[in-house]
């Protein structure tokens, strides 16, 4: 048995016919090919099912962690909720308490969104942190992006009106997470952000001025160029940081270049395995994930992704584990370099795909690939251009089909949640760049059911990404692990 798993990063589907939903608009005629002539469903890929509270948005880590690992797993935003909640923080926060030191830096991107981070967790540390420093400084990060464009202001203003009523706390610097949450080796986006944390410069007097300058140079809060409030705050070696997003993948970067100044560091949660820094929340151990029962089954596995997603095939699908699995290998491909990817729609589709053909001619046995295009370009708003990067990638998947048939493979295509099948909300007439919770396709391509009416051949079910790695255990006749609680959907 040969398999090769698709991931499709923000496919959704919208059930309603919908005039900027850039995959129903668009032609698709291999995708909707597929999901009419085999087993085809939509899944459940957010909230509960994805160990999100009901209703929250699915997001890439957590709807990898979730295919990888057949099970639904918490996730830290309910940890951290619930250890407000019941005022355990303060026991988790016991190392920063025990500091000796008068002031301390806290760098958070302030959203609501909850997949990166979450501003109640910010007023939540305060209130506890606040007794034990003399001064606390406060370093935004503005979303944009997992958000509405331009909402930055309600969020600054939660900050500054809980600064005001605790003297010790001060907000001083706000950049764009653009800048700031790089994850692809911008060098001069982490370094933009960096100096302007680090000097006493670029600074705005007032909340007027602040807002002027905030849009000076953007029209999108994730863009924002990075300033200061105040030249209080300057971060200098030796100082004391602590990060309070809990995903990992867009703060390593940044983290490593304070760690790299001599800062001594605090992370919410554990950002990379080799990052030394002090994790406030430890992870619990994901065991008998996909991937490794393959390998332990003497299955080799080929991982393929271009560099914007590389975390997301390999740490988060494999249960949050770094270090590769027995019999794993990691092919990843260079994002192209421009400042927004409306501008390069086809992203790597193109060098993925050619990839993915190579390794089926080698008759590697499991390949699971990630294509990025459908999220990173619907992130930008650019309809048109998610139309292009969508039409490119159901000619890949024409072309991986078809090199199924030839080579014997079983195709699986999926997704981890969706974006790009609606990118304007009419009721507020505003673009929407962020994430849905709506259903996501599987397509088993087993044995043919024939043709099925209508434009798409999806079931409707109450199977979710839990049940992909189940599936695909399955196919290969290996025994589902009792720690998976997903289930096969092979009839």
């Amino acid at each position: 048995m040969k398999v090769c798993l698709v991931i499709l990063d923000g496919w959704g589907v919208n059930k309603s016919k919908y005039r900027f939903d850039a995959i129903d608009t668009s032609a698709c005629k291999n995708m909707r090919y597929l999901s009419k002539n085999y087993p085809s469903y939509l899944i459940n890929a957010s909230g509960q099912y994805v160990g999100l509270k009901t209703g929250a948005m699915g997001n890439s880590e957590v709807g990898h962690l979730t295919l990888g690992s057949g099970r639904v797993v918490e996730q830290y935003i309910s940890i951290i909720d619930r250890a407000i909640e019941s005022g355990v923080i303060a026991e988790n926060l016991r190392p920063i308490l025990d500091l000796d030191a008068e002031s301390l830096h806290v760098l958070i991107m302030i959203s609501d969104a909850g997949i990166h981070s979450h501003i109640d967790h910010l007023f939540g540390v305060l209130e506890v942190l606040k007794h034990k420093f003399a001064k606390i400084y406060i370093h935004c990060i503005t979303d944009g992006r997992d958000t509405a464009p331009n909402v930055a202001i309600k969020y600054i203003n939660r900050v500054i009106s809980y600064c005001s009523e605790n003297k010790n706390c001060k907000m001083v610097t706000i950049g764009g997470r653009y800048f700031a949450m790089d994850r692809d080796n911008n060098k001069d986006r982490i370094d933009e952000y960096f100096n302007t944390l680090t000097r006493a410069e670029n600074v705005v007097n007032g909340i007027d001025d602040l807002i002027k300058n905030m849009y000076n140079f953007s029209s999108n809060d994730e863009t924002i160029k990075p300033f200061r409030f105040s030249v209080d705050g300057v971060i200098e070696p030796k100082d004391k940081l602590f990060f309070l997003n809990f995903r990992a993948d867009r703060m390593r970067q940044v983290t490593e270049k304070f760690i790299e100044f001599g800062c001594e560091v605090f992370t919410m949660v554990e950002y990379k395995k080799d990052i030394p820094a002090r994790v406030i929340f430890k992870k619990h151990p994901v065991h008998n994930t996909l991937c490794e029962v393959l390998g332990t089954n003497g299955v080799s596995h080929s991982h393929i992704a271009e560099s914007e997603k590389y975390a997301h095939v390999t740490y988060f699908f494999n249960g949050g584990k770094e270090k590769e699995f027995n019999m794993e290998k990691r092919i990843i491909l260079d994002s192209p370099k421009v400042d927004s990817f409306e501008k390069a729609p086809k992203m790597a589709s193109g060098k993925i795909t050619r990839a993915i053909l190579k390794e089926m001619d080698s008759d590697v046995p499991f390949i699971v690939s990630n294509f990025a295009a459908p999220d990173m370009v619907g992130h930008t708003g650019n309809f048109e251009a998610t139309q292009e990067a969508i039409h490119k990638i159901d000619k890949c998947i024409g072309k991986i089909y078809m090199k199924c048939k030839e080579k014997d493979y079983v195709l699986v295509v999926t997704a981890d949640h969706g974006n790009a099948e609606f990118m304007f909300d009419e009721s507020i007439q505003m673009v929407c760049k962020k994430h849905t919770s709506n259903q996501v396709p599987l397509i088993v391509c087993t044995a043919k059911t024939g043709e099925k009416d209508g434009n798409w051949g999806y079931e409707d079910s109450e199977y979710s990404l839990r049940d992909v790695a189940p599936t695909i255990l399955s196919l290969f006749g290996i025994e589902i692990p009792k720690e998976m609680t997903g289930k096969s959907v092979l009839k």
